[in-house]
């Protein structure tokens, strides 16, 4: 598969708790997925927990050891780095995520991010754009969206899908705005 753009590789990032119902399992499976389909794919994995050593055991039994970086905790001072240098950021949980804020953290450094289709992630494509979702645990389904994400294509789920770029600063200024206004008619 050709990368888009003047890429050689695919970058992808997770970031989170590392536990079982974070999902990152998936990813790696998703990766290996890609690899096999001849795309050039890499990815960084971000934080830690008690299924850290589980994951990178799975990373050697599907011979993508070289294709993925376990950075371990990163202060939030130096998360945007990470972000930029990502091309798609995949929160795949697996378990009834309630909100997942590394979803809004993400549109806010512009990229587009894959979820599972549970708890309340895909319900960020309301509010948001660059939102793409893919069947829960379905490590195929999971691996074209991403290939769906790379190329910008809107899927069946992914009605609101794009490049743009949710700005929060702007938001939460429009919406003192209207407390302030709303304040004053009192």
């Amino acid at each position: 598969m050709q990368i888009p753009g003047d890429k050689e590789e695919l970058h992808l990032l997770f970031v989170g708790r590392i536990s079982y119902g974070k999902g990152v399992q998936y990813l790696l499976k998703a990766v290996r997925h890609l690899l096999d389909q001849g795309c050039s794919v890499s990815g960084t994995i971000v934080g830690d927990g008690w299924y850290a050593e589980k994951l990178r055991a799975l990373c050697a039994q599907l011979g993508i050891e070289r294709s993925i970086r376990f950075a371990g905790q990163v202060p939030g001072t130096e998360m945007d780095a990470f972000y930029d240098t990502a091309d798609i950021v995949v929160v795949p949980s697996v378990w009834p995520e309630p909100a997942g804020l590394v979803v809004p953290e993400a549109r806010r450094r512009g990229k587009p991010v894959v979820v599972f289709d549970a708890g309340g992630l895909p319900e960020w494509q309301a509010h948001m754009d660059g939102i793409y979702v893919a069947g829960h645990a379905d490590v195929a389904n999971l691996a074209q969206t991403i290939t769906d994400a790379a190329f910008g294509k809107p899927g069946t789920r992914n009605a609101r899908a794009g490049s743009g770029r949710l700005d929060l600063i702007d938001d939460l200024r429009g919406f003192i705005q209207l407390i302030r206004k709303e304040a004053a008619r009192l």
